[in-house]
């Protein structure tokens, strides 16, 4: 059963194509509550290449974090992303930031499972040069990119273990939120 709707989600990245890939992914880096993980892993799986899949999906996601992190900087509306964001990590955000400069920025995307969107608006309004903020989200994606789209190309011959590591990581992806919701208010 759940092989098959996996099957039929691979289908539907693959006929959405380099486009549709580059709109799912600039919604999911800037502001569309959905986690990465299964749409680069079925991206992997698709019969797109996943070089160019990699490609797409790293500038398209940078793309949507530049457009928070030109939310942060020009509404410096803090109540507005501490709605958006955990106050918890808003503050480990604007820590990190703080101490680590731009490499935040490259763990915060490379990293599969942390919020990037915190770090791209922390970003903002702590003011880190613009270009600087570029370069390392750009570095950042492609790693995260590659790192999930390549075992979606590896395993996408062995559907029960592409089926396996999309709930697996769609699973994490829930435990995550139902955490951030737990800790929103600390």
């Amino acid at each position: 059963m759940f092989s098959d709707l996996i099957s039929l989600f691979i289908e539907a990245v693959s006929s959405l194509g380099y486009l549709g890939l580059f709109i799912i992914m600039f919604s999911i880096g800037s502001w569309a509550p959905v986690p990465w993980e299964p749409v680069l892993l079925a991206a992997g799986a698709s019969k797109l290449n996943p070089l160019l899949s990699c490609l797409v999906c790293s500038l398209a996601s940078s793309l949507g974090a530049m457009l928070d992190y030109l939310l942060g900087l020009r509404l410096r509306g803090v109540r507005l992303i501490l709605n958006y964001c955990s106050t918890y990590w808003f503050k480990k955000a604007e820590a990190w930031i703080a101490e680590q400069g731009p490499l935040a920025c490259i763990a915060a995307r490379a990293i599969p499972y942390v919020p990037y969107k915190t770090f791209s608006l922390v970003s903002g309004l702590l003011r880190i040069p613009f270009i600087s903020y570029t370069v390392s989200t750009i570095a950042g994606t492609t790693v995260r990119c590659c790192i999930l789209i390549i075992p979606g190309r590896v395993f996408s011959a062995y559907r029960m273990g592409l089926t396996s590591l999309i709930l697996v990581s769609l699973a994490v992806s829930a435990l995550l939120q139902l955490w951030n919701h737990r800790i929103k208010g600390l």
